[in-house]
């Protein structure tokens, strides 16, 4: 069934759509078709309406966060002029309705457990997976508009081009995420790594990735168990960044990381992880040797 989401803002099923479509029912005057399904509807179908098609499928690891921003602009846009708009996928009860909370969220700065609540009152049967109620999340925390600089987006990025790598799919995404890496040769007020060897910068603060302290060697006893409890710290003793522009051979599942000048080696990485030294699993994990870096603290003169 379709249901009425705001003034001029319908969800459902792709059955849903098309029987309003035919049949005009419950007064809905479609001028507007959001599909969120990996095809689109027919061309025959779609000519009829200002019609946008966002292709993804109904899997945790599919970036719901990087369509967001064109499908809230073209929900409001024809909400704006009093044409009604409707959103499906296939059952209408997780794709669609990631995009219609994300909708709610923008619209009505309101969080994602509000604007979840809200739908489901009006649309029960909605569930989107776990991976789409995590970037959701961090839709809230970006301040419902995607900015590819933030930490959490990145790492997100990150184990999603990490995935694609370990299962031999086509990596496309991972020259735009290197691209988005922060130039460690521009000017930064920032901590730098430097080459123990040759003095060359590597990488600043800002490519460091965190994550929560392991428990240590009891990990080590079960090491095929990935997941394991943490203490709740942040780790101070594994060092893990981005994937860097200047690292050679990034299309292959496991390698080393060699300095950009000297090429001596000041690392590893592993696409599909490595566990730390704290316990922690890692993924993927581009491990930097404490040993082969320096950090070089930038100095203030005085003003």
């Amino acid at each position: 069934m379709v249901v009425q989401v705001l003034e001029h803002l319908y969800l459902g099923s792709f059955d849903d759509v098309m029987k309003h479509i035919e049949l005009s029912e419950n007064h809905v005057h479609v001028q507007a078709v959001l599909t969120v399904d990996l095809k689109p509807l027919n061309c025959e179908v779609s000519a009829q309406f200002c019609y946008k098609h966002i292709p993804i499928l109904d899997m945790e690891n599919e970036n719901l966060l990087v369509h967001l921003d064109d499908a809230v602009s073209f929900m409001d846009n024809h909400r704006l002029d009093n044409k009604d708009v409707i959103v499906h996928c296939t059952a209408g009860q997780s794709r669609s309705a990631a995009v219609v909370i994300a909708y709610l969220m923008w619209k009505l700065q309101m969080d994602y457990k509000d604007s979840f609540e809200y739908l489901k009152k009006l649309k029960p049967d909605i569930r989107p997976n776990r991976g789409f109620e995590e970037q959701l999340t961090m839709y809230e925390h970006m301040g419902w508009r995607l900015d590819k600089t933030n930490k959490a987006y990145r790492q997100f990025e990150l184990e999603r081009i990490g995935a694609m790598v370990t299962s031999g799919r086509e990596i496309t995404e991972l020259g735009e995420f290197l691209n988005g890496v922060e130039d460690v040769r521009s000017p930064s007020n920032s901590l730098t790594y430097k080459c123990k060897k040759c003095r060359q910068t590597l990488f600043s603060e800002a490519n460091v990735i965190y994550h929560m302290a392991g428990i240590g060697n009891e990990a080590f006893s079960k090491p095929w168990q990935k997941m394991t409890a943490n203490t709740g710290s942040d780790c101070k003793s594994g060092l893990f960044i981005e994937p860097m522009k200047w690292m050679a051979g990034l299309g292959e599942i496991t390698g080393k990381i060699g300095c950009m000048k000297c090429s001596a080696k000041v690392g590893s990485w592993s696409w599909s992880g490595e566990r730390c030294c704290c316990g922690t699993w890692v993924t993927p994990a581009f491990h930097i040797d404490n040993k082969k870096v320096d950090k070089s603290v930038p100095v203030r003169l005085p003003s």
